[in-house]
């Protein structure tokens, strides 16, 4: 393997955890953070022997190094198994293209990219997730800033009861697999290696806490929807008219992925040429194939085969007791009652046949209903986008029924910027009927 320099460490290394971090599932807050700061600090500590013995010359003995592959695998199984869990908030079910099929393409896609960079050697990775790694610092900072306005900071103690200082030091062990990465290329690292580990854990303590900390700020007050509050902050708080994350986010969000999965593949395989000399040709392409069979045990995707027998939600009409449903895909618009919201969407699964998927929702059109009730409902049950917007009509039904939802979201999103209608929202609806 080719020398790499201390920041390219750093960067290759930063990529995959901030990565890992984006894909987590769980509750946040600044506990959080400073357990996981704390976590991360700790580390870096108990890997000072193993650095000393690296600036002298010591190698790492075959057994060790065996281990060092399997931790690679599992790893980089656990990174693409964070990917496809995130998959159902980041990629658009247009045309039936989400669920299974959808997942196991971009799933496909990014570990043939993280196969071709990987033999492509380390010199072109390192180079390239310098840009990488300096391109989402620059989308962090600009996420950060935009969190930070003065009426978001009461959403620090807001979440406050969903995230611990020992979740934190959990997370910094249990997400931190680069770990591993970093003492497989330790040896690879030009000049002092304690220069390259002062550097990779600053850059990891102060990034992570930095994307926390925007989840948090943006998110604190609905922790309790955030399924992926990183996800979710990146959603509400960037500065670019978007309904759901834009563009530059998938981007960002998909070569982290190919950087995370390629340094574990690039690692493994090195590790493995030097443990069995004469397996060389094929060794990234094991590489990638256990990995793969490492994220089956993460995520039990083989065994999900039906999920993608699923209906995803574009537009809703409600008066509080009925919905009409208008969907991505060419399928009939479904009207269906009951005795509250989500007993009417039980009934409306029962009629479409299939499950009914209404985190993609970009529409509600409310009618004559308890219309905080209603939303807050949607926010929390249905677990709808907070980018979705909102309109009130006498009848939804018809609305729904009579004209084509992509022109109904245009010419609200027109009215908006016109400044005809004002910002619509769940979000700032609900906030105010706070008020």
């Amino acid at each position: 393997m080719n020398s790499i320099t201390s920041p390219q460490l750093a960067a290759m290394l930063v990529i995959s955890d901030i990565f890992a971090l984006v894909c987590y599932n769980g509750g946040l807050s600044a506990y959080t953070a400073v357990g996981l700061v704390s976590g991360i600090a700790l580390q870096y500590v108990m890997v000072m022997p193993l650095v000393k013995a690296a600036d002298k010359g010591k190698t790492l003995p075959k057994a060790v190094k065996l281990l060092l592959v399997s931790g690679l695998v599992l790893w980089g199984g656990a990174l693409l198994g964070g990917l496809w869990k995130a998959a159902d908030i980041t990629f658009v079910p247009y045309e039936n293209a989400g669920g299974f099929p959808g997942k196991l393409e971009i799933t496909a896609m990014v570990a043939a990219v993280s196969l071709y960079v990987a033999y492509e050697g380390t010199k072109a990775a390192a180079r390239s997730s310098l840009i990488a790694a300096f391109t989402g610092v620059i989308f962090l900072l600009t996420d950060l800033i935009s969190g930070m306005r003065p009426s978001n900071f009461g959403n620090i103690p807001a979440a406050a009861q969903f995230g611990t200082f020992m979740d934190g030091l959990r997370l910094s062990f249990l997400g931190g697999g680069n770990l591993i990465t970093f003492i497989a290329l330790l040896p690879c690292v030009k000049g002092r290696k304690i220069k390259a580990a002062s550097l990779y854990f600053l850059c990891r303590g102060i990034l992570s806490a930095a994307v926390v900390m925007t989840a948090v700020l943006v998110t604190g007050g609905i922790m309790d929807t955030a399924d992926f509050p990183v996800i979710m902050s990146a959603q509400l708080s960037q500065p670019f008219s978007s309904q759901r994350i834009d563009a530059l986010f998938l981007i960002l969000f998909a070569v982290f992925g190919v950087f995370a999965l390629t340094v574990q593949v690039m690692t493994a395989a090195f590790l493995a040429g030097e443990i069995f000399s004469r397996f060389r040709r094929w060794r990234c392409t094991a590489a990638i194939a256990l990995t793969l069979l490492a994220m089956g045990m993460f995520t039990g995707c083989t065994s999900t085969g039906q999920v993608s027998n699923k209906s995803y939600v574009r537009c809703v009409g409600t008066d509080g007791k009925s919905v009409t449903l208008s969907f991505f895909s060419d399928e009939r618009i479904i009207t269906a009652d009951g005795e509250d919201i989500s007993s009417a969407l039980a009934a409306a699964e029962i009629k479409a046949g299939r499950p009914v998927v209404t985190g993609f929702t970009e529409l509600i059109i409310l009618g004559n209903c308890n219309r905080k009730a209603v939303l807050e409902d949607m926010l929390k049950e249905w677990k709808v986008s907070p980018s979705c917007m909102v309109m009130y009509s006498g009848d939804p039904v018809s609305v729904i029924n009579n004209t084509d939802p992509s022109l109904l979201e245009g010419r609200l999103k027109e009215a908006v910027r016109q400044g005809k209608a004002p910002v619509c929202d769940i979000i700032t609806v609900l906030g105010n009927m706070q008020e």
